[in-house]
């Protein structure tokens, strides 16, 4: 798999309110307790975009009117041996889920070969924290989680600059789902 640009900018779903301060509990608690970057809880729906910042945007805004708020379901703790995916929880492959991937990546040129848009190989999920950990590791990180919920109502996109070098991904714009 190629290598991660740099620098580029993804859209996100995330939870709100209540459902956010308790996932975001988790993801503190895990960065601090090992040592990782602070992530806010998030889906990605894509990722890689490494054209122009203003063009993305003027998309996304569009594509937003486009497609209604979506039920994001949560389900099993994973691991892989990757930095951005070390734990997380499986987001369901849902109806409104995969079409609002399906019209995002297909409408959001200049993606990062990394993210190459493929329903097949899409893996939704929702990280509770980045690193490279030992097995052992992640099993103690996973033996740690209580879930308190198991989805949130995803009713707006994120739209985030990912910098992979500093490891942070400050928030540029948020859009409603009014479709």
């Amino acid at each position: 798999m190629p290598e991660r640009k740099e620098f580029s900018y993804s859209i996100w779903l995330m939870p709100e309110g209540k459902d956010y301060q308790r996932l975001a509990a988790i993801t503190n608690r895990l960065s601090k307790e090992y040592k990782s970057p602070q992530i806010r809880p998030h889906v990605t729906l894509v990722g890689g975009f490494v054209g122009d910042v203003e063009k993305f945007l003027y998309l996304a805004e569009g594509l937003a009117r486009d497609i209604s708020p979506i039920n994001v379901e949560l389900g099993a703790i994973g691991t892989f041996d990757e930095f951005f995916r070390s734990v997380f929880l499986r987001a369901k492959k849902s109806n409104g889920l995969m079409v609002a991937y399906e019209t995002v990546s297909n409408m959001i040129p200049d993606i990062d070969p990394h993210f190459s848009p493929n329903s097949q190989t899409y893996l939704p999920h929702l990280s509770l924290i980045y690193g490279n950990f030992d097995p052992a590791k992640k099993q103690k990180i996973v033996e740690s989680v209580q879930m308190p919920q198991r989805g949130f109502r995803a009713t707006g996109f994120y739209c985030v600059a990912n910098n992979e070098r500093d490891k942070v991904w400050p928030e540029l714009a948020r859009f409603e789902l009014t479709g």
